[in-house]
């Protein structure tokens, strides 16, 4: 039996007046989509919690099986060091280091560099000489890199950063690391350093190379991950398809097969047509393939629903409705899939917000529950199953019943959260935001 998750990063959103009062799952044309909703369940997953972060790594590592509360290690960035092939010890701490975009009125701009190239990006980054020795920058993809502070010795939660494509058109300088004690307000200077200083430097780099970088970015602090192998904890080989560093690390620590993939930029370029050929070679010899894309959460951050849902009629058009294909003619009656987003993604303002995200699952022992699109209107009422407990029943062969005596087994009795996060201010990848 074939198993498939698609994870749809920030596809779920709130009613935009951009869309008519519609959210893009309501406004988008996505006949695959429907097609999937109609023949399976349509369900909740609450994928946030209220002393992590309301975000990707969270909300993926939980989707995964992997309870965030024991495994997240406080940022992605310790993840993309392993993508980067390089390792954390004991004190070190990782960092996501954005190329972005500072206005001439000292705001956030752009939080992408317009989108660097990443040969360019990586010219740049691997041009610069660090000062400190215990200082390590790493290339990552386009405007995503990373950057190590060995034996820093300070816990990722004493420091204060803010996500860049949290803060767009705000003020820098007080968004710039703040330490929360003596010992970490001695690495914030040490990091508020670089970060201002990098302005000349790629202020100079500029003038042999025009980018539209201007600053490096510093956020979502990091220790060392550490994650049981997948397939001794589910009992299925597994493979990741994906186009983001944080996530190529999850695979590296879980012992998950992954590749890199020739134009999956984690952008809304991103070559879903790769993504497919190689989600296909992988059911091929894999059991489970976990598939991510990022166009739709890029495009909300960018604060553009109509973005946003071309990003997903492009998706249902160009991978989910041939993926489906391939299930159906390949394993007849021997597949299963689940879609659904790690988090919301808010068109209006560019944040995340911790509300438990609408899902379907369809295939072999679905039984439908007779919905004809999923939307975050139509999942409202139905149970939310704890993410995290979401992978057991999905890779066994017993019937999924979307109702709640099926979602209090596979929670165990444990109650998901759902009020509870709706009222809680929370941390948003680094920044706090509501």
């Amino acid at each position: 039996m074939k198993f498939v998750i698609l994870c749809v990063d920030g596809m779920s959103d709130f009613p935009q007046p951009l869309l008519g009062g519609r959210t893009p799952l309501e406004a988008g044309t996505t006949p695959n989509l429907d097609r999937l909703t109609a023949m399976g369940a349509v369900g909740r997953a609450q994928t946030s919690w209220p002393t992590l972060p309301c975000g990707s790594p969270v909300a993926n590592l939980a989707i995964l099986g992997y309870d965030p509360n024991r495994y997240h290690p406080h940022g992605r960035s310790s993840f993309e060091a392993l993508a980067a092939g390089t390792r954390l010890r004991p004190g070190d701490l990782a960092f996501r280091c954005n190329l972005v975009t500072i206005s001439p009125d000292q705001r956030m701009a752009d939080f992408t560099a317009g989108q660097i190239d990443t040969d360019v990006a990586g010219d740049l980054v691997w041009g610069h000489e660090m000062g400190d020795a215990r200082m390590e920058l790493y290339v990552g993809q386009q405007y995503r890199h990373c950057l190590i502070v060995r034996d820093a010795h300070v816990p990722p939660e004493e420091l204060t950063l803010f996500a860049p494509h949290c803060y767009q058109q705000e003020l820098i300088e007080p968004l710039l690391p703040v330490g929360t004690t003596p010992r970490a307000e001695a690495l914030a200077r040490k990091l508020r350093q670089f970060m201002l200083q990098s302005r000349d430097y790629i202020a100079a780099y500029n003038l042999r190379n025009p980018t539209a970088a201007t600053m490096f970015w510093l956020w979502s602090a990091s220790s060392s991950p550490l994650l049981p192998p997948f397939e001794s904890t589910f009992g299925r080989r597994g493979a990741l398809v994906c186009g983001l560093d944080f996530l190529k690390g999850i695979a590296i620590a879980a012992g998950i097969e992954t590749k890199n993939i020739v134009g999956a930029t984690g952008y809304v370029d991103t070559n879903l047509r790769a993504k497919l050929r190689f989600t296909i070679n992988y059911l091929r010899n894999y059991d489970f393939v976990y598939l991510h894309v990022n166009a739709l959460d890029e495009a909300a951050h960018m604060r553009d629903p109509l973005l946003k849902t071309r990003m997903l009629e492009h998706l249902d058009a160009e991978l989910l409705g041939p993926l489906c294909g391939y299930l159906e003619r390949n394993h007849p009656d021997d597949w299963r899939l689940m879609l659904l987003p790690d988090h919301y993604t808010l068109s209006h303002d560019g944040t995340h917000h911790p509300r438990p995200v609408p899902l379907v699952v369809a295939g072999h022992g679905v039984a439908s529950t007779g919905h004809a699109r999923l939307s975050e209107a139509a999942a409202v009422g139905a149970p939310v199953a704890i993410g995290t407990r979401l992978m057991d029943p999905f890779l066994s062969a017993s019937r999924v019943r979307w109702d709640d005596g099926f979602v209090a087994e596979i929670n165990h009795g444990e109650p998901a959260l759902d009020d509870e996060l709706e009222a809680a201010v929370l941390r948003v990848s680094g920044g706090m935001r509501g």
